[in-house]
């Protein structure tokens, strides 16, 4: 389940994010590139410590244990997205069992699904065959990540695509009707 960020968290991350500002903003250029160009490195380094612990899974051990820790690699990232309210988001590790997923029984391979179930009642389901080679799957879980806030966003109706939300009627010609 999508767990909302509290009130609290949210103000946590801003003041985060306007301290990070402020101290490029008052670093002299060059100080200023070198403070934002460290600040990426250890991202990137936190990054690539959270991938190869998710590598290390695979290595020597079965490989239900590194489905559920991509699972939980792509569980965080869908926790970490703001869809909005009553949002249910799971992301399943899946071995070849049939899978009952809210009353209906879906046959599987060995993979990763991720199950949403929107406000309005909605359930989208969509699956990934694992690789067993952590980069490709990860990539994966990435894509499957942004398919999901692109699901949010189409149901609310503020997608936006070649043509505008989906809830509006173009002519081919690009003219919005009402």
């Amino acid at each position: 389940m999508v767990k909302p960020k509290t009130r609290e968290e949210k103000i946590k991350e801003a003041e985060k994010d306007f301290d990070y500002l402020k101290q490029v903003e008052t670093l002299p250029n060059e100080k200023g590139r070198k403070f934002v160009h460290d600040v990426r490195i250890e991202e990137k380094t936190q990054q690539q410590k959270k991938d190869d612990s998710v590598a290390g899974h695979l290595d020597g051990k079965g490989i239900f244990t590194y489905l559920r820790a991509i699972a939980d690699y792509g569980q965080e990232r869908v926790d970490n997205l703001d869809l909005g309210k009553n949002w249910d988001v799971h992301c399943i590790p899946t071995t070849g069992q049939a899978l009952n997923i809210y009353g209906k029984k879906f046959e599987t391979k060995e993979g990763i699904a991720m199950v949403v179930k929107a406000p309005s009642g909605k359930i989208f389901i969509r699956a990934v065959l694992i690789t067993k080679n952590p980069e490709i799957d990860m990539k994966a879980i990435n894509i499957l990540t942004e398919q999901v806030e692109n699901t949010a966003d189409y149901e609310k109706g503020i997608l936006l695509t070649d043509y505008g939300t989906h809830r509006e009627k173009k002519t081919k010609s690009g003219i919005i009707l009402p």
